[in-house]
């Protein structure tokens, strides 16, 4: 019994960490293709650049949180990503009438991650 919950905790921390890697692949392709069409815009305004570059971030930040498998930090690592999902809910609300939409996948895969780290 004991090694049929250990094998199912494999898969779901596995599951948890693909979710991660591919919020964060999304922010990043998102990320780069904002930008490229902010950059003939608007090329001496760093605001939008510097937006997009925190998204990013926070991103690697959760990717980081949910992926590394120190024991000893784990309390930190289930609380960095909780803050992840926070900050792009955040960026996802702030940026609603321009590019907060497109965040808004990346936002939702992190929270099921932590929501799957949690349960764990």
């Amino acid at each position: 019994m004991k090694d049929n919950s250990s094998h199912t905790a494999t898969i779901i921390r596995n599951l948890e960490q693909l979710l991660a890697l591919t919020a964060t692949g999304i922010c990043l392709i998102v990320c780069v293709y904002i930008w490229s069409i902010l950059r003939a815009q608007q090329p001496i305004w760093p605001l939008p650049g510097l937006y997009l570059l925190e998204m990013l971030a926070v991103s690697i930040l959760g990717l980081w949180s949910i992926g590394s498998n120190e024991t000893r930090l784990s309390r930190l690592r289930g609380f960095l990503t909780w803050v992840t999902v926070g900050i792009l809910f955040a960026f996802v609300v702030l940026g609603a009438l321009s590019v907060g939409f497109l965040i808004a996948p990346v936002a939702i895969l992190f929270a099921i991650a932590a929501i799957l780290s949690d349960h764990r």
